[in-house]
C-alpha cells in the first residue's frame, strides 16, 4: 500500500455565465452510492443521467412530490455521438467538441483543486462558445 497524495473529496460552487449556481461535488469517500451517474438538482426538480463513461442508459427526473420518472430519448444523431472524437482524428478534421470546450473542462478541474487549496474564489479565462453541432455523426 502507498499514501493517496490527491484530494479524494471536493466539492466547489460554480457561477455560469447565464448566472446560475451549481454545486460539483466528487468524492471517493462514500461508504454507499448508486454512482456512477450526473445527478443535477434545481429548485424546480432533479435530472440523473447514466453512466458518462458507457453509452445509453436511462434519464430521469424527478420535481418536488413526484416519484423519478424515465425520459423517452429521441433516435436522433444526439444520441450516437460516442466515437466522434476517434473519427476526427482518423479523418483528420476537426472534432466536434473542439479545443476551446477542452479547454474549459480542463481549466474548470484545475481552478477548483486550486480554488480549494488557495481558499479563494477564482475567475475562470476560458469561455467556449454555446451549442453544439448535433448533425454531427459517429
Amino acid at each position: 500500500m502507498f499514501p493517496v497524495e490527491v484530494m479524494t473529496h471536493i466539492v466547489c460552487t460554480l457561477t455560469h455565465h447565464s448566472g446560475v449556481i451549481g454545486t460539483l461535488t466528487t468524492s471517493f469517500e462514500t461508504p454507499s452510492h448508486e454512482l456512477p451517474h450526473i445527478e443535477i438538482h434545481g429548485t424546480g426538480g432533479a435530472i440523473r443521467a447514466a453512466d458518462p463513461n458507457g453509452f445509453g442508459g436511462p434519464v430521469v427526473t424527478r420535481q418536488p412530490g413526484q416519484e423519478w420518472g424515465e425520459v423517452p430519448l429521441g433516435s436522433g444523431p444526439e444520441n450516437n455521438m460516442r466515437g466522434l472524437g476517434l473519427r476526427a482524428l482518423y479523418e483528420d478534421a476537426a472534432s466536434p467538441v473542439g479545443a476551446p470546450r477542452v479547454a474549459h473542462v480542463v481549466e474548470i478541474m484545475a481552478a477548483a483543486l486550486e480554488s480549494a487549496q488557495q481558499k479563494s474564489v477564482l475567475t475562470l479565462a476560458t469561455r467556449p462558445a454555446c451549442g453544439w453541432d448535433s448533425t454531427a455523426r459517429a
